[in-house]
């Protein structure tokens, strides 16, 4: 939505530029006509004062005269020229008004066709051969110049006018338009701001314990997506607790069992220690017997080695009368050969 506010403002903004940019160009380009038209005006009541001394017959004022034509025809020249095609370094662009372009076009063909041309004539005469009558004709042709630049200045005036009045209605309109998105802007803002602010307060009281509190998700932005995350994430923090609980509370009865088991081991393991003190008693006694059979045992001992001294004595004397024995009888069996040869 901001950024939807913005894109406006900037469209807008850019629209109001152009137009006010069209509309200033064209009071500036009816500004610039209607000077140069002034000029023409100015330049045409200068002709007539200069043909009102052409007849005067003095040589040296009729050769001022008649350059003073020449300059101010071929400024009337140059003025009906840029009129007609425009001339870009003034600023003056070619009329669309049908009116205008119809005048400037009838003031042109008179002007080349019956004003210039008399002109020419009267300058070409001496002052004696100029006629009253050539002289009302050019001071009428001059006057007929001098109407339609005043037309034309009247119409380039309400123009302006028109163009200007357009000009401050959309200055007014353009403020309001800004305002007006300016006002919906600051409640997009505020509105966002409010939900901000409620999200954070839902936070912060799920923050203190209450976590069956849930953020608001209205609406289709950001803040809706954020605010369903954001209850999720309460949703799955619930579940953890509530995992947890139950694994103390098992955790606890586990506990409890753990608890009655050792003390059934301590009771069993007191009565075993009991039992073994009973046989540790037992068997200190039988540790007294073993003792007196162990003596008795190496006194055996002791008798079994004297025994095995003298069976091996005995053994020697064994192994003496066999070797002996053997010797005799192989003196015997050399006898029995002997005997036997």
């Amino acid at each position: 939505q901001l950024g939807g506010m913005v894109s406006l403002m900037l469209a807008v903004s850019l629209g109001l530029i152009v137009v006010n940019m069209f509309l200033a160009r064209g009071i500036q380009e009816s500004l610039v006509s209607i000077t140069v038209g002034g000029n023409n005006n100015g330049t045409v009541d200068e002709l007539r004062y200069l043909a009102e001394k052409l007849p005067l017959k003095n040589s040296a004022i009729h050769l001022v005269t008649v350059t003073d034509l020449r300059r101010v025809m071929d400024q009337v020249d140059s003025t009906l020229r840029d009129l007609t095609t425009g001339d870009s370094s003034l600023g003056l662009a070619v009329s669309t008004n049908p009116e205008i372009i119809a005048n400037v076009n009838r003031r042109t063909e008179r002007w080349n066709n019956e004003t210039k041309p008399l002109l020419e004539l009267l300058m070409a005469k001496e002052p004696s051969e100029i006629t009253e009558t050539e002289s009302a004709n050019l001071d009428h042709l001059l006057k007929a110049h001098s109407l339609d630049n005043a037309a034309d200045t009247e119409i380039l005036t309400k123009e302006s006018t028109d163009l200007l009045k357009k000009y401050q209605t959309l200055q007014i309109i353009s403020v309001f338009i800004v305002v007006g998105i300016f006002a919906l802007f600051l409640w997009v803002a505020k509105n966002v701001s409010d939900r901000i602010r409620s999200m954070v307060t839902t936070a912060e009281r799920i923050a203190g314990g209450e976590m069956a509190l849930e953020a608001s998700i209205l609406g289709g932005d950001e803040l809706a997506d954020l605010g369903e995350t954001f209850n999720k994430m309460t949703g799955n923090l619930r579940t953890l607790i509530e995992t947890e609980r139950k694994g103390k509370s098992e955790l606890e009865k586990l506990f409890e069992k753990i608890r009655e088991t050792v003390n059934n081991l301590t009771s069993s393991t007191s009565q075993i220690l009991e039992g073994s003190t009973l046989r540790a008693s037992g068997a200190l006694d039988q540790a007294s017997a073993v003792s007196q059979t162990v003596a008795t045992v190496d006194e055996v001992l002791q008798t079994a080695e004297q025994a095995a001294l003298r069976a091996k004595v005995v053994a020697e004397s064994t192994l003496r009368a066999m070797e002996i024995g053997k010797a005799g009888r192989q003196s015997v069996e050399e006898s029995i050969i002997g005997m036997g040869t």
